[in-house]
C-alpha cells in the first residue's frame, strides 16, 4: 500500500487531497515544483535516508539555494551520517558559503563529521580559489 504525506508537516495525507488538513499545504502545487524545490522539502523528512539522499543530491546538483539548509543541519541535528552527507555535499558546490561551512565543520564534537571536513575542505579550498578545474574535484 503506499503512503502520502505532506511535504509541509510530513503527515500522512490522502492521496487525493489537494491540502493539507493540518498546516494547509497546496499537495495539489507540489507537482509544479521544480527538483531542486522538492529536495529541499525533503530534507525535512522525517526519515534519515530521505534526508541522506537529499544531501547527496543537492550536492550532486551543486546547489547554491541549499547552503541556508546544510547551515541549519550543521547547527541542529545531531545525525552524524546526515552531517558526513552534508559535508561531503558541501565539497561538490565550490563557493565561499561551502567553504565558510566546512571550516565550521572541522569543529564539530562529532568526529565523524570533524574528520570529513578537514578531509573535503583542501580539495574545496582549491576550487574556491580556482587553482583546480571542476572535472578534477575529489569525487567527480
Amino acid at each position: 500500500m503506499i503512503h502520502f504525506f505532506c511535504p509541509g508537516c510530513w503527515i500522512e495525507v490522502d492521496e487525493a487531497a489537494r491540502c493539507c488538513e493540518r498546516c494547509g499545504y497546496d499537495l495539489s502545487a507540489y507537482q509544479d515544483l521544480s527538483f531542486e524545490d522538492k529536495l529541499l522539502l525533503a530534507l525535512r523528512d522525517p526519515i534519515r535516508e530521505t534526508q541522506r539522499m537529499a544531501v547527496y543530491l543537492l550536492g550532486r546538483l551543486g546547489s547554491e539555494r541549499a547552503l541556508s539548509a546544510f547551515e541549519e543541519l550543521l547547527a541542529s541535528s545531531e545525525d552524524p551520517y546526515l552531517l558526513r552527507e552534508v559535508v561531503q555535499a558541501l565539497s561538490r558546490i565550490p563557493l565561499d558559503g561551502s567553504m565558510r561551512l566546512m571550516e565550521g565543520a572541522c569543529r564539530h564534537p562529532s568526529t565523524l563529521v570533524s574528520e570529513a571536513a578537514r578531509a573535503m575542505i583542501e580539495p574545496l579550498s582549491r576550487l574556491c580559489n580556482g587553482s583546480a578545474s571542476p572535472g578534477s574535484r575529489h569525487g567527480a
